[in-house]
């Protein structure tokens, strides 16, 4: 999967994340941080799987407590990225804009 966004013109850095950061209420930035930690696990889940095997095991269903990227249909288009985990009790989902699968 690659990780290149072609939406953006160039890459963005951590200070540029930061400077947006910095704008957020105290509970949206606890709600970044946890999607970042997700989307960081979600990465190394994927790159563990594609190191292991080359067959179809790293489609297979996620566990619902691990952070993964789901790849869906919608309306018969896609497969559009979601970066999905928990944070406590609540199940979060958010759309990668730009994410592409690898072929």
């Amino acid at each position: 999967m690659s990780r290149k966004c072609p939406c953006f013109q160039h890459s963005v850095t951590v200070e540029e994340l930061l400077q947006l950061a910095c704008q957020l209420s105290p509970s949206k930035l606890g709600e970044l941080i946890a999607a970042l930690s997700a989307l960081k696990e979600a990465i190394i889940q994927d790159q563990e799987v594609r190191d292991t095997t080359a067959s179809k095991t790293s489609d297979r269903k996620q566990n619902d407590k691990s952070a993964h990227i789901a790849w869906k249909q919608i309306n018969g288009c896609g497969p559009y990225p979601y970066l999905r985990f928990r944070e406590g009790k609540k199940y979060r989902s958010y759309y990668l804009k730009g994410l592409r699968k690898e072929s």
